[in-house]
């Protein structure tokens, strides 16, 4: 039997400088016993970091096998489509990538937000003579800023969010500011930098 932990409100306030849009986002999302404490964080920030007016958040998904976010099925714009978060099973991750080459560039999403992750996604790909993981989109969600978030946890939650170029991200909470930036050792511009997991296997299989 799963029990929960809390069922936790968001209220948003976004501007995304890169496509000058602004929204205010409300959710209410429970979050599992045995939820971890990053994952919630990890979807809630994927969802900020990908949103637009037609993608729908999945409020009761706790899993990396699972679809955090989509749009729905009339949906035909150039915007992400679908968001997952963690590391999927090989299985769940060549499903995704089906659905990513059907539905075009940049549609289907996955956000890492452990290292771990990062390799576990590569380790699918051993003994792959193609790329087939090409039509899905990665990003790393930096772990220590989403515990940092949680130690700021409350009931009802206020963010302001702002999302600058290179997606460099800054987040207000509850007046409390924090700066979300490039992690302090890495040559990446970005806060949520692209990940290119080929290369990065590729890299791991050179060593």
């Amino acid at each position: 039997m799963n029990f929960l932990d809390g069922i936790f409100s968001f209220h948003i306030s976004l501007y995304n400088a890169q496509q000058t849009s602004e929204a205010i986002i409300r959710l209410k999302v429970p979050r599992h016993e045995q939820e971890s404490v990053l994952l919630f964080y990890a979807k809630i920030m994927a969802f900020i970091h990908s949103y637009h007016t037609q993608l729908q958040f999945q409020s009761n998904i706790r899993s990396s096998e699972e679809i955090i976010a989509s749009t729905p099925e009339d949906y035909f714009g150039s915007m992400p489509q679908k968001l997952f978060v963690g590391a999927p099973s090989p299985r769940a991750l060549k499903a995704f990538a089906r659905q990513g080459k059907e539905l075009g560039p940049n549609a289907v999403r996955g956000y890492c937000y452990e290292p771990i992750q990062v390799e576990a996604i590569c380790t699918t790909l051993k003994g792959s003579s193609s790329n087939w993981i090409e039509p899905l989109t990665f990003f790393r969600i930096d772990h220590k800023f989403l515990q940092e978030l949680s130690d700021l946890e409350t009931g009802k939650q206020r963010w302001e969010v702002t999302i600058v170029e290179n997606h460099h991200l800054y987040l207000s909470n509850n007046h409390r500011q924090l700066e979300i930036g490039p992690p302090k050792i890495s040559n990446l511009e970005t806060n949520i930098p692209e990940i290119d997991i080929w290369a990065t296997f590729q890299g791991l299989i050179a060593i």
